[in-house]
This record gives structure tokens, C-alpha cells and sequence, in this order.
């Protein structure tokens, strides 16, 4: 769904999409709310899914273009990183509540969220919706758009950039979404209650941590600094085979921190470099690619973590996700401004961006 639905909110507009979004989440979650038998649960799932799917890529569009109509395009990675951190802090409050919620019914986390995605769809009707300059929506404008987030992703501007989008924002995805995150804490020792603390303070460092992502844009550039995110995230996966019981919060705090900084530092590279028209179907283009990972090795990674491969399954990840920067800083070179250009057979930019 997220290639569709971003290539809507390119046609159709930002602030329906967004509408949509809201009303296909609350519904999801009051029909798990109300679930009794499995399937229901299933059905209800699918409608949050399409719901998150037209939520992606058209937020951030509408922020972009937002400012860009407002003549302060510049201030789009204040914008998302500030963005990112309230969203982090919500999902800290989101877990408390979440946890004490179940405690009291086990419908009522999800009827809070079906109640939370209500309220944000009031908000959204709303929303301004900015001036885009782009066609009148046709099955052949609607059509079109679908191809052209591969189209923009092909620029040379973007094509360095979809390795780091697997080993970074892709690879998170993995640990986040499925069985990684709690199996790799439970391999330390950290049952659920410990886990619910530990993981609710790593994210509050993480919301920290991307508050200063204007200052890390400097010092860094984009394509160095999410290299180094790369490493770090794959660092963390490696540090993760060992047995380190309680001090393996280092590796997760190394694969939180990577991650969240990855979210809106690529969000804010990528920006820059799309036309307001393919803005949210690039973007929902990069959410596509960004579960790839998941969608690949899910049902592995389960049955790996089912007969304790877990340290195999980390190696594995660490090992990959280091090769694709490593692939990456081999073949691009850095100028002064942390622009990519052509370096595929170059030691002197391979030592640049080492250095």
C-alpha cells in the first residue's frame, strides 16, 4: 500500500490523504478492540496498516511544502527533527499507558489508539493544505505517479543514497517491527518489565539524541553522517553476539540511537533533491524499500530466534549492514560540502571519507 497511497497524496492532495490515514487507523483498532476470534484481529490489522501506508511520505510532503510555500524551506530539518522527538516521547507515554491500560482490560490499549487516531483526524480536516503544483487527478495521472518514485530514487543525486536506506533506516525497521527487539533483550536477561523501562529510557535518549540533528547535519554532511548511523547500527548488531547480560544495553542503545537519528536524517537528504509533485510518492517509495528487510527475513528471523540461532541471526545482520557502508565508502567520495560524486576505483576519496 505504500506506493499507491503516496502516489494519492501526490494527486489528491496531502490533507486527505492524512484524513484517510486517521479514519482507516481508528477504525483498525476499534475492530481489534473488539475482536473475539483470530481473524477479526487480522482484519483489523490490515486497516491500521493502510492507514500508516497513507500516512508515510504525505506528513513529511506536507511539511515540506508547507514551508516551501511559506519561503522557509530551510527550516524543514528543524521542523522533522523536532517532529521526530515529540514522536518519540509519545511513544514512551504511549507504552506506560499502554501497559497500565492492559492491566486494567486487554481491549482498552487498543481502543485509546482507535480514540488517539480520532482526535487526529479532527486535527487533519484542518490541516492547510499547501499550493502543489502538480496534474488533475486521472487513472492515467494516477498512473503515472506511480512510477515516478523509482524514477526519482534513479537520480543520481538519490542513487547513493539506497544502500544506506537498507542499512539504516531498513535495518531498524527489522529490529523495531518484529521479533528482534524483545528477543535481543531477553538474550541479556531482560524479561518484560525490565524491558518495558529499559526501552522506554533508550528512546528518551534517542528523542534526545535527534534534537541535535541540525548540529550533526553540519558537522557531518548527509551521506558521511548516515554512513556513520550504518556503522553504529551494525556495530550494535555485532556487539550483540556476545554475552554481555546486563551491559548489553550498549548494543541497544547503539542500534536505538542509530535508527532514530536515520528516520529524519534521510528524510531531510532526501527532500531536497525531489520535485514538490513526487514529493509523498518518493517518500512512500523510500517506506516501501525501507521494510524490504522485514518482509525478506521476518518468517527467517522468527524461526532463527525459535531455535536459539539468535547470535547467528546478529552476526548476520551486523555483518551485512557494515558491508553495505563499507560498499558504499568504496565506491562514493565525499567533495567539502558532503556532496557524492563518482569515486569507484578512487583510495585518495576512499581515505576522504574514512577521514
Amino acid at each position: 500500500m505504500e506506493i499507491p497511497t503516496g502516489a494519492a497524496a501526490d494527486v489528491i492532495g496531502r490533507r486527505k490523504t492524512l484524513v484517510a490515514a486517521m479514519f482507516f487507523a481508528s477504525v483498525g483498532y476499534f475492530v481489534m478492540a473488539s475482536a473475539v476470534v483470530a481473524h477479526t484481529l487480522v482484519i483489523g490489522f490490515l486497516f491500521v496498516q493502510i492507514g500508516w501506508a497513507f500516512f508515510s511520505g504525505s506528513v513529511e510532503a506536507l511539511a515540506y511544502d508547507s514551508l516551501k510555500e511559506a519561503g522557509q524551506e530551510d527550516q524543514f530539518e528543524r521542523v522533522i527533527s523536532k517532529g521526530h522527538v515529540l514522536a518519540t516521547m509519545s511513544l514512551v507515554v504511549a507504552a506506560a499507558l499502554g501497559g497500565l491500560l492492559y492491566v486494567v482490560d486487554i481491549r482498552l490499549p487498543n481502543i485509546a489508539c482507535g480514540v488517539a487516531y480520532l482526535v487526529g483526524l479532527v486535527v487533519a480536516s484542518f490541516i492547510h493544505e499547501p499550493k502543489v503544483e502538480g496534474e488533475r487527478f486521472s487513472v492515467k495521472a494516477y498512473q503515472k505517479q506511480l512510477l515516478m518514485g523509482f524514477r526519482q530514487l534513479a537520480q543520481p543525486a538519490l542513487r547513493t543514497y539506497r544502500p544506506l536506506i537498507f542499512a539504516t533506516v531498513g535495518i531498524y525497521f527489522l529490529f523495531s517491527f518484529g521479533l528482534l527487539q524483545p528477543s535481543l533483550a531477553a538474550s541479556f536477561g531482560f524479561m518484560a518489565n525490565a524491558q518495558a523501562a529499559i526501552f522506554a529510557g533508550l528512546w528518551l535518549i534517542a528523542a534526545l539524541g535527534v534534537g541535535f540533528l541540525p548540529r550533526l547535519r553540519q558537522q557531518f554532511y548527509d551521506l558521511p553522517g548516515l554512513a556513520v548511523l550504518g556503522a553504529v547500527i551494525g556495530m550494535g548488531f555485532l556487539l550483540a553476539v556476545l554475552p554481555l547480560k546486563t551491559f548489553g544495553i550498549l548494543p541497544l542503545l547503539l542500534i536505538i540511537v542509530g535508527g532514530e537519528l536515520a528516520i529524519p536524517w534521510l528524510s531531510v537528504a532526501v527532500n531536497q533533491y525531489v520535485d514538490s509533485q513526487y514529493r509523498a510518492t518518493t517518500l512512500s517509495t523510500i517506506a516501501l524499500l525501507t521494510k524490504v528487510p522485514y518482509v525478506i527475513t521476518g518468517i527467517a528471523t522468527g524461526l532463527a530466534v525459535e531455535h536459539n540461532l539468535l547470535p547467528l541471526v546478529s552476526f548476520a545482520i551486523g555483518a551485512g549492514v557494515l558491508a553495505l557502508v563499507g560498499w558504499t565508502a568504496w565506491n562514493v567520495g565525499f567533495d567539502e560540502s558532503g556532496n557524492a560524486e563518482s569515486a569507484a576505483n578512487s583510495t585518495e576519496a576512499l581515505a576522504e571519507t574514512v577521514t
